[in-house]
């Protein structure tokens, strides 16, 4: 077993390294919003102290990704990852300071949290991009998103048990073990930036086609999914308690599905699956919004639409849609994510005046409206490897059959 795992570590030791820090990174995150979430149940869920502490937080990851990735585009990518990490170090052990009685304190942690994650994220996908194949590409990135929720479900599990001090110092620990994974990727990075040509800070990427058309329908998914999860949240809050532990599993499980079967029959399939299903979890709640089956239905595929496109949108599409200045691609292409947080912040007051039936159905009607830009969009996998790899299938079962007939 042992042998296996340093067979596998010597020839993928890039993948491997990249994969630990996105893990890191992502869990991380993941480990921040639920310490954010925490203070929010003592404060209360309504309150403008909720609403500052929750923009405080998503709002300077957009920020800070933006500024990393044009501020930080020609800088050693060894030196930044150190610094990075440790600011998010002193980030971590800041959260210490925590407290429901004190918003600007609360505000300032959370910001500076969201700030020292964004900063550095752009870089380093751009290195997962530059040391993955595209042909697995979509696996490693749903490994990695699977792995991080599973790191940040035990996080939530353990948390009860911590006090503040004790958390602060297991999410400060957390994050200070990537500095182990990051020294062995001393050599592969220096190797890496001698052969990586200088960019410039001009926005190219604003006449990239196929960057625009995924963005596009990423844009539109934010903002239906914003209003959508607020309007679940207040006609579904029965419901919510009894499945609440059934989301959280089918994105973890999505996220590493997804990632292989991207690998299969291409991103823009997974995608439009992603938008297509959830829109149909939306139409049956707006149905039968009183059935508990279809929200159990609506949970089981909104975990599975959101991890696959969690997968698609942050990890893998826009690295493979980049031409130059992949950190900014990275950058812009995430920040819908983070924006579903605030527009569903901003669409909170408007929730209640909007009927049942009549907000569910819109939802799925505006999912369904987001496929449109993918209509247009080429897929970013090549036929290439579609095919041989559908050949490879094909010349297996061709294979079985005729042992099926030999032994006969």
């Amino acid at each position: 077993m042992f042998s296996e795992i340093m067979r596998i570590w010597n020839f993928h030791r890039e993948e491997c390294i990249v994969t630990i820090l996105l893990v890191n990174a992502f869990s991380w995150y993941l480990m921040g919003y639920s310490i954010i979430g925490g203070i929010v149940q003592k404060i209360g869920g309504d309150s403008l102290e909720t609403l500052c502490l929750r923009l405080g937080y998503h709002s300077p990851i957009i920020i800070s990704a933006i500024l990393g990735s044009i501020l930080l585009a020609n800088v050693r990518k060894l030196q930044f990852f150190y610094i990075w990490i440790f600011l998010g170090l002193i980030a971590s052990a800041s959260s210490v300071a925590f407290s429901p009685y004190s918003l600007k304190i609360n505000i300032f942690v959370a910001a500076f949290m969201g700030f020292s994650f964004g900063f550095g994220m752009p870089s380093l996908l751009s290195y997962f991009k530059d040391v993955t194949i595209i042909e697995n590409r979509g696996k490693i990135g749903g490994l990695i998103l699977f792995t991080a929720s599973i790191s940040a479900v035990i996080f939530v599990i353990i948390k009860p048990t911590l006090n503040q001090i004790s958390t602060a110092l297991f999410i400060t620990g957390w994050r200070g073990w990537s500095l182990l994974v990051l020294h062995l990727a001393h050599r592969p990075i220096v190797k890496l930036e001698s052969k990586r040509q200088p960019t410039h800070h001009s926005i190219k990427f604003i006449y990239n086609r196929t960057f625009l058309l995924y963005l596009l329908a990423w844009l539109m998914f934010a903002f239906v999914d914003g209003f959508g999860s607020n309007i679940v949240a207040f006609y579904g809050q029965n419901f919510y308690d009894s499945f609440k532990f059934v989301e959280p599993a089918m994105v973890s499980l999505s996220a590493l599905v997804s990632g292989i079967l991207s690998d299969v029959i291409g991103r823009k399939r997974v995608i439009t699956l992603g938008f297509v299903s959830l829109g149909v979890a939306y139409a049956v709640l707006g149905l039968t919004p009183e059935v508990w089956l279809s929200w159990l239905l609506y949970f089981i595929i909104s975990g599975f639409s959101i991890g696959s496109l969690w997968t698609m949108f942050t990890i893998v599409i826009w690295g493979e849609v980049a031409e130059h200045q992949i950190e900014k691609y990275y950058a812009i292409g995430e920040a819908p994510y983070f924006l579903a947080v605030i527009v569903s912040l901003a669409l909170t007051p408007i929730t209640t005046l909007v009927p049942k039936t009549s907000a569910f159905s819109l939802t799925a009607l505006f999912l369904f409206l987001a496929v449109v830009p993918l209509m247009f969009a080429p897929e970013t996998l090549p036929e290439k490897v579609i095919r041989e790899r559908e050949l490879r299938r094909y010349i297996e079962r061709a294979k079985r059959v005729r042992e099926r007939f030999t032994k006969g």
